[in-house]
């Protein structure tokens, strides 16, 4: 089966909408093809990647350079951090690390760099990550320690105001408030359903009268991401806290992570994919997501938060002007993925800090090990792209049944 046949069959059942506009960003670039991608990750390499051996850590799973991006907390601080929980698992931390090495090289020609450019910064990314360990404590980024690039990122959003953000997303039809539906950001549903989804919310969230925090005004389908497009998803407009505040809420289908079936070591029994999800996410983060939490209705499981705009990440096609610029990024992303394994660290399975600090300091014995993997994972991506692509565009050109 080629990568288009298992892409499509590993995605049946997604809203077609949303899933097309998922198949077309994955043939345009590569980097793009490998976030929408973990599950073929994880069944080409999972039997590699066992070969090598490292401590135990509650992974985010679908990691690379774009899953870490800025949050708002509950504490109302701004924050970077990693972002994306949804195929977090309990595996060895090196598998983590060897996807996020991939990701960067799988970016050499988004950044224009050079083969001995690339290579520089893949192992800054290793020592950064190892020397994060080493030092076994877990530190944050916000705006006061942030660098460079994301220093300005997060300086911008703790200036944006609540109002302006909301003005970008609501309108006002026939003086009701209601989302912009744009075909971007948000898709709009049809009566019957909406009509579900906002029921579901409501009870998601007990509210029982309008008066009540988080109760719902409207709801549309959302645009966010690459590897969970077509996931049941919406983006809600609830009332806020005081009169007439509002604020917007995510709302987010979960599903078994994509390596539960190359998973070797015992995972705990959650009540629902969500709770795994919140649970692992609220203790690899310095603070959750305002909002955050895990809710069961009608038999099916859902993340809430408060909404994170995707476009309040990094935006790495840019990152070739500034060459300068991306090696504190890089040492940025490497460390908050450590201090994510050592928050969690002796957590259900998880190794204890001293074991991770020792990995980190023994980098020397499988650094050139794990640069030579991500090497050949990124060519053998960069073959299922071209493969993907191909067969993608072959696909547009088929006529459609009647």
């Amino acid at each position: 089966m080629d990568p288009f046949e298992k892409i499509q069959q590993f995605n049946a059942g997604r809203d077609p909408e949303r899933l097309a506009l998922k198949y077309a960003a994955m043939a345009q670039q590569p980097s793009v093809f490998f976030r929408g991608s973990c599950h073929l990750f994880y069944e080409d390499w999972h039997a590699t990647l066992r070969q090598s051996t490292s401590p135990a850590a509650w992974i985010c799973g679908d990691m690379h350079l774009e899953n870490v991006g800025s949050f708002k907390a509950d504490n109302g601080l701004v924050y970077f951090d990693l972002n994306d929980f949804d195929e977090c698992a309990l595996a060895p931390c090196g598998w983590e690390l060897a996807r996020l090495v991939t990701s960067l090289l799988l970016a050499r020609r988004l950044f224009k760099l050079s083969a001995a450019q690339i290579a520089a910064l893949s192992e800054r990314m290793i020592d950064g990550y190892a020397s994060a360990l080493a030092n076994g404590k877990a530190k944050w980024v916000e705006r006061k320690t942030a660098r460079g690039d994301v220093k300005t990122l997060l300086s911008t959003l703790s200036e944006r105001s609540d109002k302006a953000f909301l003005a970008d997303r609501i309108q006002m039809v026939d003086q009701v408030e209601r989302l912009i539906i744009d075909g971007k950001r948000t898709l709009s549903l049809k009566k019957p359903r909406k009509k579900q989804a906002l029921d579901r919310f409501m009870r998601a969230m007990q509210v029982t009268s309008k008066q009540d925090f988080y109760y719902p005004l409207d709801i549309a389908r959302r645009i966010a991401g690459t590897g969970s497009l077509g996931v049941e998803r919406y983006v809600v407009l609830v009332a806020g806290k005081g009169p007439g505040k509002r604020a917007l809420m995510d709302m987010k289908a979960s599903q078994p992570s994509a390596l539960t079936p190359y998973l070797h070591l015992p995972q705990p029994e959650w009540p629902t994919e969500a709770q795994r999800i919140v649970t692992i996410q609220s203790g690899a983060q310095i603070l959750a997501p305002d909002g955050l939490h895990a809710v069961r209705v009608d038999g099916l499981a859902y993340v809430i938060k408060a909404l994170q705009p995707s476009q309040d990440r990094l935006d790495l096609s840019t990152c070739h002007k500034q060459p300068a610029a991306l090696g504190p990024m890089i040492d940025t992303m490497a460390q908050v993925s450590a201090w994510g394994h050592l928050r969690n660290a002796g957590f259900l399975g998880a190794a204890n800090r001293e074991s991770l600090m020792q990995f980190g300091a023994t980098v020397p014995s499988w650094k050139h090990t794990t640069l030579n993997l991500a090497h050949t994972m990124a060519q053998h991506t960069m073959d299922q792209w071209r493969a993907y692509q191909q067969a993608y565009v072959a696909s547009l050109k088929k006529p459609r049944k009647r």
